[in-house]
């Protein structure tokens, strides 16, 4: 099994079986960023956080160089679809930690032009 799907079953172990059956990890976080979403829209923020840690580790300890792996699916899949989803920007402190937040500046500027980057981090430094 791979490290990603074993930890994401160690996170999530009541999506046990969805994790298992995910085609990759792409796969796995339209499923993951529907429930950060959730977890912002109904003010359970220790399960966004816990999809943010997540993230985080995938990041951490998956390799950037496989452009259809874990790493680059994290990018896409949860980053990228903070960067396009504008209604959960004024929650998004409650649900990201700061440094995950500035870690990925970058990718949220692929996604935005600079006027919606500093609108973005007005949301986040005023929750």
């Amino acid at each position: 099994m791979s490290a990603w799907r074993a930890k994401a079953i160690e996170m999530f172990p009541e999506l046990k079986k969805d994790i298992e059956d995910s085609d990759s990890a792409g796969d796995l976080w339209f499923s993951l960023f529907s429930i950060f979403k959730h977890g912002i829209k109904t003010e359970d923020y220790d399960i966004s956080l816990l999809v943010s840690k997540y993230a985080d580790w995938c990041i951490v300890n998956t390799s950037s160089s496989d452009v259809s792996g874990p790493h680059q699916a994290t990018l896409m899949g949860f980053y990228e679809s903070i960067s396009y989803d504008k209604g959960i920007w004024p929650q998004l402190s409650k649900a990201l930690p700061k440094r995950q937040f500035l870690q990925n500046i970058g990718t949220f500027k692929y996604c935005l032009s600079d006027s919606e980057i500093e609108h973005m981090k007005q949301c986040f430094n005023e929750a």
